[in-house]
Order: C-alpha cells, then sequence, then structure tokens
C-alpha cells in the first residue's frame, strides 16, 4: 500500500488523522496525498493548480503538519464529502483511503458515508487516535477473510510490527469448553502457513504467528481484544454498500469502524 489518500473536510478536529497519515505513509515508504473539501467548488470539479481552493487546502497542510514534514500533494474537491472521497480514491487508484472519525455518533457520519461508498480499503482514524500499532486481524473463518489478513500483513511487514490474529466462535459455543472448532483450527493452520510467506515475513520474524480463539458476540469480543491487546490498528473486512439510516445488524465490519477506540482497516470484501 503505497499510494495513501488522506481525506479531510479542513475542520480543526481532522489535523491529528492527517498527521497520523503522513507517519504511517513514511512508515511504509508510500506516497500520500490530502483531498481538502471546499464548499465554494462545483461539486465534483477539481481546482487547477493557481486556484484559490487549492492554496486554502496547502494552507490547511502546512498549518497541520509540523514544520519538518515534507509536503504531500493536495487536491481539492466541492460537492458531497461522503461521495467524493471514494471517487477521488478511484480516479487515483489509492491503495488505501484514510478519513477521520470525528463526528459523534456511528450512523450518518462522514465515516459512515465513505464506507458504505467505498471500493478501496479504509482506514478510519478517531479524531484523537495516533498510534498504528500492534495490528490486531480479525478473521471469519472465509476464504474472502483472508483478503484482510493479506492487506495488514503488508501493512505491517512494511513497518516491521508484529500482528495478532482473532477469531470469534458462534456465541451458542463455548470455546473455553468445548474447545476450538475445525474453522478456528482450520484458521491457525492457514494463518501460520502464510505468515512465512511474501510480505509477512518480516512480522512472522518479529513474533511468532498466534491466533486468539474467543467466543461470544463478535463485535463485544472484537472490541474486548483491541482492549486487552492495547491494538494500535484493527483490521476487518467489510460488504460496503447498505442504507444510511441505519447500521444492518451483520455489518460487524462497519459497527467495528464507527465504534473501536483506535484505527480501523476495514478492507472490502
Amino acid at each position: 500500500m503505497t499510494r495513501i489518500v488522506v481525506a479531510t473536510t479542513l475542520m480543526d478536529d481532522c489535523r491529528l488523522p492527517l498527521r497520523t497519515a503522513a507517519e504511517l505513509a513514511t512508515r511504509l515508504g508510500g506516497e500520500l496525498t490530502v483531498l481538502g473539501f471546499v464548499p465554494e467548488l462545483v461539486p465534483g470539479a477539481a481546482a487547477w493548480p493557481s486556484h484559490p481552493a487549492l492554496k486554502q487546502v496547502q494552507a490547511w497542510v502546512t498549518s497541520a503538519l509540523p514544520g519538518n514534514s515534507p509536503m504531500p500533494r493536495v487536491a481539492a474537491r466541492g460537492g458531497l464529502p461522503g461521495v467524493e472521497m471514494p471517487r477521488f480514491a478511484e480516479e487515483v487508484n489509492a491503495d488505501l483511503l484514510v478519513v477521520g472519525r470525528c463526528e459523534v455518533g456511528g450512523v450518518g457520519t462522514l465515516a459512515d458515508a465513505v464506507l458504505r461508498r467505498s471500493r478501496k480499503p479504509c482506514l478510519v482514524l478517531p479524531c484523537q487516535w495516533e498510534r498504528l500499532d500492534p495490528i490486531v486481524v480479525a478473521l471469519d473463518g472465509s476464504e474472502r477473510g483472508f483478503q484482510v489478513h493479506e492487506a495488514a500483513s503488508e501493512i505491517a511487514g512494511r513497518m516491521q510490527v508484529p500482528i495478532q490474529t482473532v477469531t470469534v466462535e458462534p456465541a451458542e459455543r463455548d470455546a473455553a469448553v468445548a474447545g476450538p472448532s475445525g474453522r478456528s483450527l482450520r484458521l491457525l493452520t492457514r494463518v501460520q502457513a502464510l505468515a512465512g510467506r511474501n510480505h509477512g515475513a518480516a512480522a512472522l520474524r518479529l513474533a511468532p504467528p498466534t491466533l486468539h480463539i474467543r467466543a461470544g458476540d463478535v463485535v463485544r469480543e472484537l472490541l474486548a481484544e483491541v482492549a486487552e491487546v492495547g491494538a494500535g490498528m484493527l483490521a476487518v473486512g467489510w460488504r460496503w454498500g447498505g442504507p444510511s439510516d441505519r447500521i444492518p445488524s451483520g455489518s460487524v465490519g462497519r459497527r467495528l469502524a464507527l465504534e473501536a477506540p483506535c484505527g480501523v482497516l476495514a478492507v472490502p470484501l
């Protein structure tokens, strides 16, 4: 993940997510683009190099980053941020879209609007959150779910930090009493096999691959894992789309992205 876009509404609360995204880009050896939203622009229209809106974004970025930070690329757009952020990420073929979760509440927030529309992996950062590691990866047992492990392993390998994987057994099954299910044992075997390949190898050298098996409500247990590990980032899979006025009961990834106290890497499945 080397092409990173951080999208911002240029509010004061968005300064820390920008700095965190800049740190991430540096640690990944990537290129950062800051997309700022300026209401005066025509919806969907891009600002040309000498446009006042682009200068406004540049000034805000300069004020938000430390004085010794390299200046990222900047862009400016008008329109609805929740629509234009994912659209811009696709236009520039970004590997990762970073957005701050600065509003109070979950449904209807900007982060929620972006998650529902983005086909690109998103990193949702609470606006007072700075840490990026350790990384916890949530696996649901599906083959598609390993796309989450792959994305998190790439980031962990580039940042030279270990990852911890976790899965949650169904609520009606007490894993502590019955022992791990065949599903969880297959997950562990797969995690161990993947950890020594490609970009996962760096993380493997830092810590052996493990799979923590929990039982109960998925969201509650994953949030408990985040707290116990002291995670800086939680990687989850999610299915894009869905209504804007409510969070479907099955949208575990979407709920976590809007409730977790740490950064959430949401990988579309």
